[in-house]
């Protein structure tokens, strides 16, 4: 959070962070050499140049680095190389095209301070992260779900009244007169925060692709409870048990299939997951008859107020998951036999549609009801079947 807030401070203008001028002023007498040489360190100054201005985009990529994500930084890398080496590769084709590049002025400071104000809001989850992190409970006590869309919405709102020019920053260049392109993105900012507030402030939520990502982005809602049964936590009005022991009780007293879901309090995709698909009517419709179980494996929600059952859950959990069911990947869903000992079937990661995830369903049914089918007849059943028919 603390390196997201320089950024977007350095980006607003209140400071600057800058290249020392001997490195930019050794590039510059280099590509004064002519040939492939002169062309390279041509590109080095113009990318050292323009670092105040990349230093941010560069930044959040090595946090995603950081937090062992690879797939993001590999493409976003490859898109700032890219960005970067074009302008030399179409000018070198086109070198007509260099009279009609646009001029610098305002509106590179405005897009700078877009930015700086889109990372303030990226800020708030951050902290919101933190917070859950020093959390009794685990679960955001602060910065919850409300507050950090509500946080949204007035960066949404103040980015598209900066854009309109309602008000300035320092270093912008007076304007009279809002181009069509501004007044564009300036509608786009501000429709964007009356979308949030629909969808905050009404019993429910649009059903769009765009909500589901900003609810998952944004704090998990948790809803936990502890009874006399144990510890459970409630999505969709549906109760997910958090002690897998406990939940084999009671789906071997009940001959009843169990719904696994490995889980973390600070797993973007599985609350798409929950908001998406496990919401969705003919997935709800089967697991409602299944005994739920979330397996969080990051921090138990609501009860790391007691440390020991904490510990307890927490370490079950994760064997369950390295030597149970042999994989790590978050979210990962099994169907298993009543008495938790059999794995049915099996689906890992994020599935947008859904369809996927209704075949595993299905496929853990299918499996559970031709075991039922093949396996032998007790003979108390058969002495009972017989007595009946009499």
């Amino acid at each position: 959070a603390a390196v997201f807030t320089v950024f977007a401070l350095m980006l607003m203008g209140m400071f600057e962070v800058r290249v020392p001028s001997w490195v930019l002023t050794w590039t510059s007498k280099k590509q004064e050499s002519g040939g492939a040489i002169g062309v390279l360190f041509m590109a080095l100054t113009f990318t050292l140049v323009s670092f105040t201005c990349t230093f941010a985009f560069v930044g959040q990529l090595v946090v995603l680095a950081a937090k062992g994500s690879y797939l993001m930084p590999i493409i976003g890398m490859v898109a700032f190389s890219t960005a970067f080496a074009s302008p030399f590769f179409f000018l070198a084709l086109f070198p007509s095209l260099l009279a009609k590049l646009p001029k610098s002025g305002g509106w590179m400071n405005s897009v700078k301070v877009t930015m700086g104000l889109l990372e303030l809001a990226v800020v708030s989850k951050f902290l919101s992260v933190a917070d859950t992190g020093f959390s009794p409970t685990g679960t955001p006590q602060f910065l919850d779900y409300h507050l950090v869309m509500a946080t949204w919405i007035s960066v949404s709102v103040v980015t598209g009244l900066y854009l309109l020019g309602v008000f300035r920053m320092p270093h912008d260049s007076p304007t009279e007169t809002v181009g069509p392109i501004r007044c564009l993105f300036s509608m786009s900012f501000i429709g964007f925060a009356a979308y949030i507030a629909l969808g905050l402030f009404t019993p429910k939520g649009p059903e769009g692709v765009v909500w589901q990502q900003l609810v998952a982005f944004a704090p998990p809602q948790i809803n936990y409870s502890t009874t006399d049964d144990g510890y459970f936590v409630e999505h969709d009005g549906l109760q997910y048990s958090l002690d897998f022991d406990q939940a084999v009780q009671t789906a071997s007293i009940n001959n009843q299939l169990m719904f696994l879901d490995f889980t973390g309090v600070n797993c973007i995709n599985c609350r798409r997951m929950e908001k998406g698909v496990l919401a969705s009517a003919p997935v709800h419709s089967v697991i409602k008859d299944l005994v739920r179980v979330q397996l969080y494996v990051d921090e138990v929600p609501g009860v790391k107020t007691k440390p020991d059952e904490h510990e307890r859950l927490l370490s079950r959990n994760h064997g369950l998951q390295e030597n149970w069911f042999g994989d790590v990947t978050i979210p990962a869903y099994v169907i298993a036999t009543p008495d938790g000992q059999e794995i049915l079937a099996t689906f890992k990661g994020l599935d947008t549609d859904g369809d996927e995830f209704q075949q595993f369903l299905q496929a853990g049914l299918e499996r559970w009801k031709q075991q039922q089918t093949s396996a032998p007849v007790p003979t108390a059943s058969i002495q009972n079947a017989s007595f009946t028919t009499h």
